[in-house]
């Protein structure tokens, strides 16, 4: 089975950077992850914002949307090999209500 995909086409990555080969495919993965949380917070999230008031507003939300994406990418990489996926962790976190008090947070 392994000799028939082999065989089924070609990938190409054009890059302007000079890249060890092991470098390439992971590096091109992670541009995708990255087109991914900012699809997801555009697509699904509602967080971006239909009127912006000024450019500093648009700039602040870029910057939230790339934090998430840092964020994002770190507990992939903690997580890597767990078997539990980060967007898994974050469906989880959207369920989850709590009460704040003076001295303590009630989940």
């Amino acid at each position: 089975m392994y000799d028939v995909i082999q065989d089924a086409g070609v990938f190409v990555l054009f890059s302007s950077m000079c890249l060890e080969l092991v470098e390439v495919l992971p590096l091109y993965y992670t541009r995708q992850q990255v087109e991914w949380v900012f699809g997801l917070g555009k697509n699904y999230a509602d967080l971006l914002p239909l009127c912006v008031a000024s450019l500093e507003v648009l700039c602040g939300y870029l910057f939230l949307v790339f934090v998430v994406m840092v964020v994002f990418k770190l507990l992939q990489n903690v997580l890597r090999g767990s078997g539990v996926l980060p967007l898994f962790l974050f469906l989880v976190l959207c369920n989850l209500k709590c009460r704040v008090y003076e001295c303590r947070v009630i989940i």
